[in-house]
């Protein structure tokens, strides 16, 4: 695998749960199973104002994995409104409703802080659907055993010739 795209909504476990419904420790266990096994790869956090901005947090993140070798990039996704519409598709609430998209002041604020902690700290400034998305193919199943499936890797494919099986 050439890299891995690790998204982690948010650090804190209790905030985490309460905006996705869910555990961030699959996510946890899979970039320690990234580290332990020299895999490259991008942490992307999602900066979502009010709800995954809190210093602390971020500070908690930065001391968590500044240790770990093959993080390659933090790359900071500021929080937009571009997927509301699925929830309408879904019938399901958008939690989100009415929360304002980042300030410059804000990612600056965040950029700085992950800095902190990580040589390179990228904010992923760009909305909205491009076709670079087509670079992005999954490769490999991660399980740790035959009982528990973890997640997928997400790897980049360089050039149209080089491609990756999935097992």
């Amino acid at each position: 695998t050439d890299l891995v795209l690790l998204d982690i909504k948010e650090f804190n476990a209790e905030r985490h749960f309460l905006i996705t419904g869910r555990e961030n420790n699959n996510t946890l266990e899979t970039a320690a199973y990234l580290q332990a096994n020299n895999i490259p790869m991008w942490i992307r956090y999602v900066l979502v104002p009010g709800h995954t901005d809190f210093e602390e947090d971020i500070r908690a993140l930065g001391t968590h994995f500044q240790s770990y070798s093959m993080i390659q990039r933090i790359e900071i996704l500021p929080y937009h409104t571009l997927g509301a519409h699925k929830y309408e598709a879904l019938k399901k609430p958008y939690l989100l409703k009415g929360v304002k998209e980042n300030t410059p002041e804000k990612l600056e604020i965040a950029r700085k802080l992950f800095e902190q902690y990580f040589p390179v700290v990228f904010v992923n400034e760009h909305s909205g659907y491009d076709d670079t998305l087509s670079r992005w193919t999954i490769c490999r199943k991660v399980t740790y055993s035959s009982e528990r499936e973890v997640g997928y890797y997400i790897c980049w494919r360089p050039s149209k010739e080089r491609s990756f099986s999935v097992p």
